[in-house]
């Protein structure tokens, strides 16, 4: 049966927070301490990165500032909790906090996220120009001041209407009353052809005399 301590290794990151005005010399004795113990307890340190003197979201312990060290190793779990004791009870330490780290975490320093943070600032502020750039290009539609469009509502545009010139009366008029205009025309002159039938031409009237004249002058016919 073979020995199951080693199944109770875990891997885990320490975050650490100094007094920043103890001097380096302290600091460092402090962090090999902690790097004693990992050892001597068959734990191994893995990476180290020193993020400095930073501002702390808040006050802690009568402190606005701090050195952040971050520790990541492998522990037995069943020493970790000595471990964490020690570090509550230490006076030179403002906080800490250890976590538990997933099989596949990738460790990165405190420069690595600051410079991957840059990127992706970089990336937001030059997406940003490209879209007031596009904006600037297409430029807004024509608007029309709401002082001109109050006035439109209140003053309505007048229509000026100009009649258009009469046609013709014989072009315009329906079919029926040109009949009726051409009719008119033309009854007096049909009046006057029956007047001039009517009356008796120069020559009948010297015919109707010469006749009587022979009935006359007919000595068989007696008056």
């Amino acid at each position: 049966m073979g020995d199951t301590s080693v199944l109770t290794v875990q891997n885990y990151e320490l975050m650490v927070i100094f007094l920043h005005d103890i001097g380096e010399a302290a600091i460092n004795k402090e962090l090999d301490e902690l790097r004693k113990y990992i050892s001597s307890n068959g734990g191994e340190v893995l990476n180290e990165d020193a993020w400095g003197i930073r501002d702390m979201s808040y006050r802690i312990k009568k402190q606005d500032k701090g050195y952040y060290y971050i520790l990541s190793f492998s522990l037995d779990t069943l020493k970790l909790g000595e471990m964490q004791r020690a570090l509550v009870i230490n006076p030179t330490v403002v906080r800490s906090l250890i976590t538990k780290l997933p099989l596949k975490f990738v460790f990165r320093t405190f420069a690595e996220y600051q410079e991957e943070e840059e990127k992706a600032q970089a990336l937001k502020e030059e997406a940003k120009r490209e879209k007031e750039a596009k904006k600037n290009q297409s430029g807004p539609g024509p608007r029309t001041p709401r002082f001109e469009k109050s006035e439109r509502k209140g003053k309505p545009e007048t229509k000026t209407y100009t009649p258009a010139a009469k046609p013709d009366a014989q072009q315009s008029a329906p079919r029926g009353e040109v009949k009726k205009a051409e009719v008119a025309v033309e009854e007096p002159k049909k009046v006057e052809k029956k007047t001039k039938k009517a009356a008796p031409s120069k020559v009948k009237l010297e015919e109707v005399d010469a006749k009587l004249k022979s009935i006359i002058d007919d000595p068989d016919i007696t008056l």
